[in-house]
C-alpha cells in the first residue's frame, strides 16, 4: 500500500488571522513539498474534528498548531504561541522529521569513502557535532539542509583524509570578517571531528559550512527562552 502524504494542520478560531500568521511561520520552517500544510477553522469543535477525520483519510496527520488545545488520535498538539520561542520552535523541527542522516544514505555513501572510513560512525560523529551547535547557539535551518551539511562535511572529511585539496573560498578574508563570530563557533564545534578523523579543517573549508547556514538560516523574530 502506498504510503499517504503527510500533512500539518494549523488551525485558530475563524481559520484566519492567528491561523494564516501560523502557515506563513511553519511554512518557512518545513519543505511545503515533504509536508502539506493546512489551515482549519476551529471554532466549532465538531465540525473540526469532522474535518480533521476526513483529512486524515487521506494524509498522513504529523502535526496540530493550534490556539486552544486539543487531544485528537494521540497525534502531536502544538501549542500556537510555543512557536513564539526559539527553543519550542526548535523542538517543533524535530517532531517533523529527522535532522541527522538516514542509514540509507550512509550506505549508499559507503563506496564512494575512503576504505578506512567507518561510514556510519562518520555521520553519527557528525549529526553529534551539528546537533549541539544547532541546540545551544539556536541555529534555525530546515531539516534537510541540516541533512545536506552532514553529506557536505563527510565529503570534506573523505577528501582531507585522501590529502585531496578543498577548493578555495572566494573572497574568504572580507566574508571572515564580516561573519568572525560564526567561524569562531564552527572551529569550536568541529573540532571534535578533526580530533576523531585526524583530519584539519582549513579557513576555505570552514567559509563553505558557513556560508551554507548563513544562506539557509530561518531569520524569525523569536523570544530565546
Amino acid at each position: 500500500e502506498k504510503p499517504k502524504a503527510k500533512a500539518l494542520v494549523v488551525a485558530c478560531f475563524t481559520g484566519e488571522g492567528v491561523s494564516a500568521y501560523l502557515y506563513q511561520l511553519v511554512s518557512r520552517l518545513v519543505d511545503p513539498a515533504e509536508i502539506e500544510i493546512v489551515q482549519m477553522q476551529s471554532l466549532e469543535k465538531a465540525k473540526f474534528l469532522k474535518q480533521l477525520e476526513q483529512l486524515s483519510l487521506e494524509k498522513e496527520l504529523v502535526a496540530i498548531v493550534g490556539t486552544v488545545e486539543l487531544n485528537y488520535q494521540k497525534i502531536p498538539f502544538v501549542p500556537a504561541f510555543d512557536l513564539f520561542q526559539r527553543k519550542k520552535v526548535l523542538a517543533f523541527q524535530e517532531l517533523l522529521g529527522p535532522l541527522t542522516t538516514s542509514a540509507e544514505v550512509s550506505h549508499a555513501l559507503a563506496k564512494e569513502f575512503a576504505s578506512s572510513l567507518d561510514v556510519t560512525q562518520l555521520f553519527a560523529q557528525i549529526d553529534t557535532c551539528l546537533q549541539t551547535f544547532r541546540n545551544e547557539q539556536e541555529v534555525l535551518l530546515e531539516n534537510s539542509v541540516w541533512q545536506a551539511l552532514s553529506v557536505h562535511l563527510g565529503f570534506l572529511i573523505d577528501k582531507l583524509i585522501k590529502k585531496q585539496l578543498p577548493p578555495l573560498f572566494p573572497n574568504l578574508q572580507h566574508f571572515k570578517a564580516q561573519n568572525s563570530l560564526l567561524f569562531t563557533q564552527l572551529k569550536n564545534y568541529l573540532a571534535p571531528l578533526e580530533e576523531e578523523f585526524g583530519v584539519t579543517f582549513s579557513f576555505d573549508d570552514l567559509a563553505y559550512v558557513a556560508k551554507i547556514i548563513y544562506n539557509n538560516q530561518i531569520k524569525l523574530e523569536l523570544h530565546s527562552v
